[in-house]
């Protein structure tokens, strides 16, 4: 009884105690990354919640010392975390027209005011702070509890889903190489949501000839009707570099709902890198901004130290650090925004892919490029670009439900397109006169522009131009006699490996398969759909 009677008044005690604060810091990080859980990894979430902790316990110090009161300096400090979390959703409501300039100042403005506003009331609040403090308490721990009760749910799931290796076919280490005079350089470069040429002009009214006609005089073989496997850049490149369909991993891994851990994993533990280091080939990754592109097995990534990655960007797009940023980087000359980093990156890895022609040893360099793909950060000649809305990356009908337009898809597209064939001109340029050896050089997209493209629903998507894709390959001997245009990403490394290396690989049948955001293994041929 006596050690009932101490549990009892031990969690009287802690009731008392303002702890609430505990719970408003650490539980948005932890929604964020239970939300995400499908997508990202234990250690993105790491950097966030030490970023918070030292936030928390420097915030909680100053109002301590400045309310002398525990219960006052709680309800503060939660009110600071409510406000700083809110941030983000809050600044939308300065995009409008005339607004949009300096919406971080007005936002800024705003959250200071009613931080001064919450710490005027919370003194004068001296009779209701003990109610206050329970009842936040509380609610703190029912955040938390659901928060991490889900997230323990997800881990278990997706740790189960995760227990066995997955492999797609045999081995590379059994196809012979003929002894080949010399290993060229490779570079497979993947322009996320780069449309076909008919595509293009039939939903953007734009033309591309006269950049496929540089390509042609340079060399490069066009796939004229060319078609994405997948719908979706996870399921894309995770088909495309291990030379295989996914459609078995659903019945053979049990996959369900929308767990991409496996897709991650098969990404980065390919088979097209595997077999191209045991050649004995240098793999060079270049970071995309998104995890799960970035090659960990990589000899050399670039850059050397990446910026933030997806979960990170989202984290700080919740809270004022970016306007701040912002106003501070105008004073200094050098603006900070989401879209400057989503910029610098793209740039990055225009300004240094021929960086590695012409190095000693053989070189596989990967990089996925989120353009043309959303955000539309650059205009037709390069001129930056700051969408109207909070950094997203959301296309097609995600795209809609932020805010954006058709008419804007349309117009700030097609000059994307614009800059980035302008970008690719000088790197194929720079990549062949730095070469003493022709190299491989694929240009590939993932999927189609996808502006007309529906996440949860086939029958209002426009499968013709959501699975038109851009492919065009630089062969060292010229076109080879296996070529075709219909070629998918699922045999691009099959008839480049057999034209290179003399494999044998049989081609697959070019299918295509639509499926949901929310379900992504449920796959739906729409072959027959396609032209």
């Amino acid at each position: 009884m006596r050690g009932f009677a101490k549990l009892l008044i031990g969690a009287s005690r802690l009731r008392h105690l303002a702890w609430h604060p505990l719970c408003f810091a650490f539980f948005p990080v932890l929604f964020l990354a239970t939300y995400n859980a499908a997508h990202i990894s234990f250690t993105q979430v790491m950097g966030p919640l030490v970023v918070v902790w030292i936030l928390l316990a420097g915030v909680w110090l100053i109002l301590q010392r400045w309310y002398r009161d525990p219960h006052q300096s709680g309800l503060a400090v939660s009110w600071f975390f409510l406000l700083f979390f809110l941030y983000g959703h809050a600044v939308d409501a300065f995009s409008v027209e005339f607004l949009r300039p300096h919406r971080h100042t007005y936002a800024l403005a705003a959250w200071i005011l009613l931080f001064l506003a919450g710490l005027w009331g919370i003194r004068r609040l001296s009779s209701m702070k003990l109610p206050l403090t329970q009842g936040l308490n509380g609610a703190g721990a029912l955040l938390l509890f659901f928060t991490l009760t889900h997230g323990m749910f997800l881990s278990v799931t997706t740790a189960s889903e995760d227990s066995s290796p997955i492999t797609i076919g045999p081995s590379l280490a059994n196809e012979a190489l003929l002894h080949p005079q010399s290993l060229p350089d490779m570079y497979y470069i993947v322009l996320d949501a780069y449309g076909r040429a008919d595509s293009l002009h039939a939903i953007f009214g734009y033309d591309n000839t006269e950049f496929l006609n540089f390509l042609e005089s340079k060399g490069f073989v066009v796939a004229r009707t060319s078609r994405a496997n997948y719908n979706q850049t996870w399921l894309a490149l995770a088909s495309a570099l291990n030379m295989a369909y996914l459609n078995h991993l659903v019945g053979k891994h049990g996959l369900v709902g929308d767990n991409r851990k496996p897709l991650k994993r098969l990404i980065h533990r390919n088979r097209v890198v595997t077999f191209l280091k045991q050649l004995g080939y240098t793999v060079v990754s270049f970071e995309s901004g998104q995890s799960f592109t970035d090659l960990p097995t990589a000899d050399r990534r670039m850059p050397p130290r990446p910026p933030a990655d997806e979960f990170h960007l989202a984290f700080w797009e919740m809270t004022p650090i970016p306007g701040v940023l912002s106003g501070v980087g105008r004073l200094v000359g050098t603006p900070y925004s989401a879209y400057q980093m989503h910029r610098d990156r793209i740039n990055y890895a225009f300004d240094h892919l021929a960086d590695w022609a012409g190095v000693e040893t053989p070189i596989f360099v990967f990089a996925h490029i989120l353009a043309p793909h959303p955000p539309f950060v650059f205009g037709p000649r390069g001129e930056p670009i700051d969408p109207p809305r909070q950094y997203w990356l959301g296309d097609g009908s995600a795209f809609m439900e932020k805010g954006g337009t058709r008419e804007e898809y349309r117009k700030r597209y097609a000059g994307e397109i614009e800059y980035i064939n302008a970008r690719l001109k000088t790197v194929i340029e720079r990549i062949l006169a730095r070469s003493p050896t022709p190299p491989v050089i694929i240009l590939q997209s993932d999927h189609g522009s996808r502006l007309e493209l529906d996440w949860e629903h086939l029958e209002r998507t426009n499968v013709q131009e959501t699975f038109s894709i851009f492919t065009a390959i630089h062969f060292p001997g010229g076109r080879p006699t296996g070529f075709y245009h219909e070629l998918s990403p699922v045999n691009t490394f099959r008839l480049v490996f057999n034209t290179v290396f003399g494999t044998t690989f049989n081609l697959l049948e070019d299918r295509s398969f639509y499926s949901m955001w929310t379900a992504p293994y449920q796959f739906q041929d729409v072959t027959d759909r396609l032209w």
